[in-house]
């Protein structure tokens, strides 16, 4: 009976601690891919945007479209190029894989105040009738051999991938799209995946992955130097539940769950945070932020929290412990 009874007694701080257990819909979670991370987030949260980097600054972009569409919008691109006669604008400078038939990479070049510096539009039809592209700008004519090297890589090992697809094979998730590599070779690598829970409307979920390539302070030394900034009296407003050290699937970080007041002064508002700074150019070992926020933060009004302390925090650590490498064969 002693036994039942402690149990019993277990089995009740559980479900105070972690209230997400008693709900059938917080207790189911699905599997998403940033990067070359996993993230696992409850079923009744929506994808609303998404972000990636890959090799420049600029993002791939993919859309569903005819394979008669896809080439017009190559043969339209390389027309405006063809016609360029400002000599600091990107003009047409060279076709790779001219002779193939579902991808092509045109080169242009641009001498901006006499400096020299290269464009690359890239294009990629897969299977499944995404076109994958990109374009860059301003590319350093110094390196432009690598980088060339570097997007015909990147053009031959890019594919589409659903959003619910978890690759087997060491890559690089985007969006609707996967590039397969083994992420030895520095490269500038940032995803990013913000979520919206239906049944909380005011609570979003972002999770990102950067390769900085410059040390960055760790998080709770950067939140102690705005502590004695422009925003030192806001900070002074805002409760700490928790902060400190915490390590993540072998990942050192560190976290940061406050709450504060929301607009006038209705109710409270929450802002969780875990970091890992990283290693500095190293694509699987970057900066990886995670976070939730209440009170419909990111923006316009500071709403009362749709969830008390015990239910957010519970999410929060429920969520930020799945964040792990994708595992490979």
């Amino acid at each position: 009976m002693k036994n039942i009874v402690t149990a019993l007694t277990v089995f009740s701080v559980l479900l105070l601690s972690f209230p997400s257990l008693a709900d059938t819909k917080m207790a189911s979670y699905q599997t998403f891919c940033f990067g070359r991370y996993l993230i696992d987030v409850p079923t009744n949260a929506v994808l609303a945007s998404s972000g990636n980097q890959y090799l420049s600054e600029d993002g791939i972009e993919s859309k569903r479209m005819s394979k008669e569409d896809f080439w017009k919008m190559i043969s339209e691109r390389e027309k405006v190029l063809k016609q360029q006669t400002n000599p600091g604008l990107d003009k047409y400078f060279a076709t790779h894989f001219a002779n193939d038939k579902d991808k092509r990479m045109l080169v242009s070049i641009a001498k901006p105040f006499g400096d020299t510096s290269y464009g690359i539009d890239t294009y990629k039809f897969t299977a499944s009738g995404y076109a994958i592209t990109t374009s860059s700008t301003a590319l350093d004519d110094k390196q432009i051999k690598d980088i060339l090297i570097s997007y015909e890589g990147y053009l031959n090992h890019v594919r589409y991938r659903s959003v619910r697809e978890i690759p087997s094979e060491p890559g690089f998730c985007v969006d609707n799209g996967f590039v397969a590599n083994d992420g030895k070779v520095s490269q500038n690598e940032q995803a990013s995946l913000y979520f919206k829970l239906k049944d909380h409307p005011d609570v979003g979920i972002r999770v990102e992955s950067e390769v900085n390539f410059k040390a960055v302070k760790p998080m709770l030394a950067r939140i102690k130097e705005q502590e004695v900034g422009a925003i030192a009296d806001l900070l002074r407003r805002v409760k700490s539940m928790r902060q400190g050290e915490r390590v993540i699937n072998g990942m050192h970080g560190e976290e940061a769950l406050d709450r504060g007041p929301s607009d006038e002064q209705i109710g409270y508002a929450h802002s969780l945070a875990w970091e890992t700074v990283g290693k500095v150019g190293d694509p699987l070992h970057p900066l990886i932020h995670f976070e939730i926020i209440t009170g419909g933060a990111e923006g316009g009004t500071t709403t009362p929290s749709s969830m008390s302390d015990k239910e957010v925090i519970a999410l929060y650590d429920r969520i930020v412990s799945t964040i792990r490498i994708r595992p490979t064969r």
